[in-house]
């Protein structure tokens, strides 16, 4: 699938943006394609003017086999005061509004702007044939395809996340491949979901108040998280993930990819890691193996996907707990990674006999 984005200048700023935040949901499935508009500007637009954009664009360009779908994004108003439409006459043309959405509360115009821009895909996609635009609802129900003319409305629909009961029907209706359409639904969900928790955040400690946690790290290495007297062990692999979380926890400065190259941080970490994690071979053995992969240039390879291993993995725990995930997760700031969790929460019981050399 081929998504054309064709902005204006005011518009144009919010484009790379926009497919960040979507790409990732649809993986390789949907290509983006931002493109210039190079004509008139203007205030206030026609819908004859508005698909127009997307028309000559479609038909200047030289398209392979596949979906293909064209959208102008503009800052103007139009004449009929629409977020965006598809053209009933040459359906994989439409357009959306890229201003005005402050008016509804919403500060950061992307995440409105994404879950229109899919609905609207998913209307050409499905529903392309029919001209009339018939599977709009008229009386709002926290669907996608919610007409939604007043404020808060439009605030339900994108809180819903939803798609109704009779939008799935008629998709499922639409389609000759059952398994795709429903890989791209739960793709569009996903979405939908994570404009609703970006747009509509709930602060539970607002409500609940500030929970008294830390975080022990037992004399077998073992990295556990007492909340309201309550134990969570930490999903973080024994191994070289345990022992690089447990390098940057001793480190509350954190501690920059260049910096496990020095003698005295690579032996720190590679110490935690053989102590506890390695049965076989010498620490000799290990360091030296360590130091030939900084010659290498591979060392830092080894540790980029732990990272990314453990902060999905402490997003998933700490879902419930956005402060403490906050707390432990590890961030990434000009180059240093840390974790910002304050060290007065932190009881660290390893036996520091078993962290010296020799």
């Amino acid at each position: 699938m081929n998504i054309y984005l064709i902005s204006d200048d005011a518009s144009a700023v919010l484009m790379q943006p926009l497919v960040a935040y979507i790409q990732p949901f649809f993986s390789t499935s949907v290509r983006f394609h931002i493109r210039p508009y190079t004509g008139e500007l203007k205030s206030y637009w026609t819908w004859e003017e508005l698909f127009a954009v997307g028309h000559r664009e479609k038909v200047g360009s030289l398209l392979p086999p596949g979906e293909h779908y064209f959208f102008f994004l503009f800052h103007g108003s139009n004449e009929f005061n629409w977020f965006g439409s598809l053209n009933p006459e040459e359906p994989n043309v439409g357009f959306l509004q890229s201003r005005g959405w402050e008016n509804f509360g919403f500060s950061d115009p992307v995440y409105p702007l994404a879950y229109h821009l899919m609905t609207l895909v998913t209307a050409m996609k499905f529903f392309g044939r029919d001209h009339n635009l018939d599977f709009y609802h008229e009386v709002s129900r926290g669907c996608m395809f919610d007409f939604t003319e007043v404020r808060a409305e439009v605030r339900f629909k994108l809180q819903s996340a939803h798609v109704c009961p009779e939008c799935l029907s008629k998709i499922a209706g639409n389609t000759s491949d059952r398994l795709a359409t429903m890989d791209y639904v739960q793709r569009l969900l996903s979405l939908f979901r994570s404009v609703r928790d970006y747009m509509f955040p709930i602060d539970l400690q607002e409500y609940f108040g500030e929970l008294d946690y830390r975080l022990v790290i037992e004399q077998d290495a073992a990295l556990v998280l007492l909340v309201e007297n309550h134990k969570i062990t930490l999903p973080i692999s024994n191994g070289k993930e345990k022992a690089l979380f447990i390098t940057l926890l001793k480190h509350e400065n954190g501690l920059t990819y260049k910096d496990f190259e020095r003698d005295s941080v690579l032996k720190e970490f590679l110490l935690v890691y053989y102590n506890y994690f390695v049965n076989q071979g010498s620490f000799d053995s290990l360091y030296r193996q360590a130091k030939q992969q900084i010659e290498d240039r591979t060392f830092r390879k080894q540790l980029e996907p732990l990272i990314s291993r453990m902060r999905k993995k402490l997003q998933e725990t700490l879902a419930a707990y956005p402060h403490i995930s906050e707390a432990l997760s590890i961030h990434s700031r000009q180059g240093t990674l840390l974790v910002p969790l304050q060290r007065k929460r932190l009881n660290d019981n390893l036996n520091k006999s078993q962290l010296r050399v020799g």
